[in-house]
Formats: C-alpha cells, structure tokens, sequence
C-alpha cells in the first residue's frame, strides 16, 4: 500500500500551514510508503498542476493499493482532477481530504461580521461571490471523498447544518502546541501605566479593521495601551504611509525569540472575524500563559475553554476597555493564564492528534 499525500506549494512559508504539516508529515513517512507532491493552492495555476498530473503519472504503481491525503480544500479539488491518471490502474481505497476549516464558513461568518458591526469592507461583493464558490466546492469533497477531517467543532457543526447530503466520514482532529519548561513564567510585573498587547501575525485583511475601526475609539479612552505587532509578514500589502499614521503601536518584525516577544507582552489579542478553524496564535500564547483577550469567535475551537475562565472576549469598544479591567486584576490575570495552561496540556498534545490521523488512515 503506498500514501500519497498532497500538500499546499510552499507550504513551509505559510504558518497556518507550516505548523501542523511538520508534524503530520515526518510522522506518516516513518509509518508509510509515502510519496509527497507540492500542489498550487490557486486553482488558476494550470501549467503546475499539470506537472504533478504528470509525476504522478510516471510512478510505477501499477496495481498499486493507494490512500490519497490531500490537505487544504484547494489541493483536493486539484488533486481530483491529478488522481485521474491514475484512477484506472491503481486501486485507490480510500481518500482522505483534510481541510483544516471550512472556507464557506469563512466568509459567511467575516461578511456577517462586518454587517453586524458596520466594517467598511471593498471586497463585500467579491467575498459573497466566493463564498459561494467555496460552498460549491465543498459540497463535491463531502459527496465524493471518504474522509474529511476539519480542526474545530465549529466547522464540523456547520458543515453538518449546511449541507444536505454528506457522505463522507467527518472527523475532529485539532492542533496540538509543543510545550517547552524555558517557555514557562508565572510571575510578571504589570505596569498598569503601560500596557503592553501584542499581536502576531498579518495585518492586511486579517487585523486592519482593527486598526482602522477600534483601536482609535480604544486609545481615546485609554491611551496607557500599546499594541506590540510581530511576524515577518506582519506588513506585507501595507504601505509605509498606512503604519506611520498608526498610534500607540509598535511594529517590531521577525521575532527570532518568542520567549521574549511573550514576557514583553502583558496580554495577546485575537481579533480575527472569521468563526472557522483554529488560531495558531491563540494556543501559541496559552503555552507561553500569557492571558488571551479576542473576539468571542476566536475561541469556537476551545470546546471546554469558558470565557473568563480560560480567556476573555470582547465585542464591542467598550466591552474591550471592561474586560480589560477585569483580566487585568492580579487575581484574575494569574488564574486565567493558568487554566489555559492546563487545558493545553489536556486537549491539544500533538501525540494525540498524530494518533487520530493515524486511526483515520487505518479504519476499514
């Protein structure tokens, strides 16, 4: 039996990606006959995705019993049309797409947030139209594929609420977070004179209706708040006019030391709008027990997590600035980052999903 396994091109450049196909991928080669293919995640990209058409097609696997795992929802519907040349002599047993989120789900939740919420948004009409796509493509893996395996419970909810006929096998396989004791401090002094919030990530598309919508409205009634923004690609697409004009923010980069980047923080905020999938960044910061104020979509995927128990969510600007206070009484501060501590250590072990991925691939 041979696993073919397709994976998004460039995968090691994107950390949404990057972070759970270094584990997944050393720990299925040691297990199977693995071959690797990088595919276009653009569906656009033609010429590539012929030539993985054609090196799939030069391997001898004749009469070969074949698992397809494809990641990525963009890879699958590519990976449909590569499989092709060899549907007729192979004995494909089994295909496994893992999607990681719903896209569909992605943009109904961000077109509804910012309806909610008034966010001026130019593509409003652009991301309709590819929900819609996207709605479209997942319908044809769900009927067509054998496995589909998603990171959140919400994703899995909505799938089952908003498509009729599923015949594939859903299942639930979250990320796990590497624990590291050097990545451990319990105790740290909290200047309420000056606050430090970071944030790690992309700003285009993803954090700028932040910037641009709350943050201002934040600072006015407080302005002892920072925001420290990190990550290589943190301001690509921004311009230099657009950061300048920021206040009250920092940008500081590629962090080399996140152990550092995490004891200058006093808190983490997610403001993500989209309600699929898990945030990295968010499992990330309860390893480092620094306490995680977001939006109360951003911790769908903590089934088990509770709202001032293990985080703190916002909704509004001054729901911010009041949950703010309230995290950041000692007492509070402390208990919380605690807690998400220990429910990491329960919920989200790596040897735990690799052991699901395991039992997905095996199951007759």
């Amino acid at each position: 039996m041979k696993l073919l396994i397709f994976v998004p091109e460039k995968f090691n450049e994107v950390g949404g990606f990057k972070l759970p196909l270094s584990k997944y991928l050393p720990f299925l080669s040691k297990l199977y006959d693995t071959i690797i293919f990088e595919v276009p995640y653009s569906l656009k990209r033609k010429r590539c995705i012929k030539n993985v058409m054609k090196q799939v097609y030069d391997l001898n696997l004749e009469n070969e019993e074949i698992i397809i795992l494809s990641f990525t929802l963009n890879v699958t519907i590519n990976v449909e049309r590569i499989i092709k040349t060899i549907s007729k002599r192979n004995i494909i047993i089994k295909k496994i797409s893992f999607l990681f989120d719903s896209l569909y789900f992605f943009f109904k939740s961000t077109t509804e947030f910012n309806r909610k919420n008034n966010i001026k948004y130019r593509k409003k009409v652009l991301d309709v139209l590819k929900g819609f796509e996207y709605y479209r493509k997942e319908k044809y893996i769900l009927k067509n594929w054998d496995d589909v395996i998603l990171a959140s419970p919400a994703d899995i909810d909505f799938i089952r609420k908003n498509y009729k006929q599923i015949n594939s096998t859903i299942h639930l396989i979250p990320n796990g977070i590497d624990i590291k004791s050097e990545k451990m401090f319990k105790t740290k002094n909290i200047d309420k004179e000056n606050i430090k919030i970071g944030y790690i990530g992309m700003i285009k598309n993803n954090f700028d209706w932040f910037l641009d919508n709350w943050w201002p409205e934040i600072i006015k009634k407080n302005n002892k708040l920072k925001l420290i923004i990190a990550g290589k690609d943190s301001t690509k697409g921004i311009s230099s006019s657009y950061i300048k004009k920021q206040k009250n923010v920092e940008f500081i980069g590629k962090v080399d030391d996140l152990n550092n980047f995490y004891k200058k923080c006093d808190l983490v905020i997610v403001a993500i709008r989209k309600n699929c999938g898990i945030l990295n960044k968010v499992l990330e910061a309860f390893s480092y027990k620094v306490p995680v104020i977001g939006l109360k979509n951003n911790f769908l995927a903590f089934p088990g997590a509770y709202d001032m128990e293990h985080y703190v969510s916002f909704e509004s600007v001054d729901d911010f600035l009041c949950k703010l206070k309230y995290i950041l009484d000692e007492n509070n501060y402390y208990r919380i980052a605690e807690n998400a501590f220990k429910y990491i250590l329960k919920n989200h072990n790596w040897k735990d999903s690799l052991d699901k991925l395991y039992a997905v691939i095996n199951y007759d």
